[in-house]
């Protein structure tokens, strides 16, 4: 986080004008974040001065009272366009927010996967409905054409959507066939790398947990995705650097307690581990 802050000051420095985005799951998913229910997530991202992000699956894992304490915390706004409330029918968040840097408009609207409803515990999302298959899809273009209206001369989905084929009919690429006018799909959910076009809209996703900064630049006309690597760039934000190892300090005085021993070894890798081998 402390060097995503540091290459936006750069940029900014050279005359650029910047804006940061996330595609979701920020606030749970690792122990620096975890230990405060996402809280210490979002002092890091006001700290890096982000301008928008969208809901991820992830995002309701401590259930929607501590969700929407985090939203309130966020000095951005958090975005999801088909997340429906069923006692009302109204939007759960903020939809879409528009930008304007320099004169120029950015219309920016939010997508969480509807396999939240299967991958959180059912009691998180109780009250909720995601718009799914052609809803979806008719969601995003009504804010497309809702943000051309508004004149918005660039077009951008954070869409946590992700790509497998377990969601077939829900994916970013399902939504980029079915709608016109977008520019740019932002993705998440899946945790890999895209950096492609699917009709004239560029899809692109960094992988997960800041394994790459994702740089989108406008040229020859254009939008291209850059990829820069964690390591790859050593500068850091001291502010921003100062918070993460103050939370850093008290997660590490919660988890260095000895609560018991294991005769067996307990294997906490993702795959291959508890996910995908037994005994």
């Amino acid at each position: 986080m402390a060097a995503v802050s540091a290459l936006k000051q750069d940029y900014e420095t050279q005359g650029f004008t910047v804006v940061l985005l996330d595609a979701g799951d920020a606030i749970e998913g690792n122990t620096l974040v975890n230990y405060s229910e996402g809280k210490a997530a979002m002092e890091f991202m006001n700290a890096c001065g982000y301008d928008a992000m969208t809901l991820g699956n992830h995002e309701f894992g401590y259930g929607q009272d501590v969700l929407l304490k985090r939203i309130k915390e966020a000095n951005f706004p958090v975005l999801s366009a088909n997340i429906r409330v069923k006692a009302t029918g109204q939007n759960f968040v903020r939809d879409a927010v528009v930008i304007t840097r320099n004169g120029y408009k950015l219309g920016i609207f939010g997508l969480t996967t509807p396999e939240t409803t299967t991958s959180i515990n059912p009691k998180y999302v109780q009250g909720l409905t995601f718009l799914t298959g052609p809803q979806l899809y008719a969601c995003a273009q009504a804010e497309i054409d809702k943000l051309r209206k508004e004149g918005c001369q660039v077009i951008i989905a954070l869409a946590h959507l992700g790509s497998s084929n377990v969601v077939v009919g829900n994916r970013a690429e399902d939504l980029l066939n079915n709608v016109q006018g977008l520019d740019i799909c932002i993705d998440g959910h899946d945790h890999v790398v895209k950096n492609r076009y699917v009709k004239s809209c560029l899809l692109v996703e960094t992988g997960c947990h800041l394994a790459n900064i994702g740089m989108l630049t406008f040229k020859e006309n254009k939008w291209q995705e850059k990829f820069v690597p964690a390591g790859s760039y050593d500068k850091e934000d001291t502010k921003v650097q100062a918070l993460v190892a103050k939370r850093f300090k008290e997660v590490a005085q919660y988890l260095n307690k000895k609560i018991g021993r294991s005769e067996v070894v307990l294997d906490g890798q993702r795959a291959p581990g508890v996910r995908t081998e037994r005994n």
